[in-house]
């Protein structure tokens, strides 16, 4: 499972069609602004996994892991 390289401008022209791909195939995508990247889009499912392996390696380590809940909250922008 690579991570595909994607420019914002792009990112926001295709918004639907690369969520669906993140939804359906379980793709995942490096949203880029001047080359460096700024956010990543993944499914649910693919977060929810990688959550538990940071669970797992932080119990592993001593640490203290991720937040339990993420501040829902903030505002969008």
């Amino acid at each position: 499972m690579g991570v595909h390289r994607v420019r914002m401008m792009t990112a926001r022209r295709k918004l639907g069609e690369l969520v669906n791909r993140a939804q359906l195939n379980d793709e995942a995508f490096r949203l880029e602004r001047d080359g460096e990247p700024v956010a990543v889009l993944v499914s649910v499912r693919r977060w929810n996994r990688t959550e538990a392996r940071l669970r797992e390696l932080e119990k592993a380590t001593g640490g203290a892991g991720p937040d339990p809940e993420p501040d829902v909250d903030a505002p969008p922008f």
